[in-house]
């Protein structure tokens, strides 16, 4: 599972130091923790995405679906579950941490200038772009 530009809108971005998944892990990846707020290009359904990366390169995602059909009501509910999910770890490590959010303006259904955006905020390294079939 990763994030598809092509088919689902970046509404929100989240991510913690990458430092606190060394004391987490005793080792970690760049990126350690990335969460994604989505919005299908074609359903405007609201999903979130977040996932873990490790030193060797393996992620474990984990998606979170909403029953809730209203798109403010659902990405609120995403953002308060994401953030719950992260408050509940480092309650249990006891470490203090600070999510990050980041809101890309809206890209009028052009992808890549939600990636441009990403990468001049230097949120993201580009290192493959697949294009939709249409171009």
């Amino acid at each position: 599972m990763t994030w598809n530009s092509n088919t689902h809108k970046l509404l929100c971005f989240m991510t913690i130091d990458d430092g606190l998944g060394r004391v987490i892990t005793g080792e970690s990846g760049l990126a350690f923790w990335r969460a994604f707020i989505l919005e299908d290009r074609e359903t405007r359904e609201i999903t979130g995405r977040y996932r873990f990366k490790y030193p060797n390169g393996e992620k474990t995602w984990t998606e979170i679906a909403p029953k809730i059909q209203d798109r403010e009501q659902a990405f609120e509910k995403i953002r308060f579950t994401l953030e719950l999910v992260m408050n509940t770890v480092m309650k249990w490590l006891h470490l203090s941490y600070k999510i990050e959010c980041f809101y890309p303006p809206d890209d009028k259904g052009d992808p890549l200038k939600t990636i441009t955006w990403l990468e001049e905020k230097d949120l993201v390294e580009v290192t493959r772009v697949d294009l939709p079939n249409s171009v």
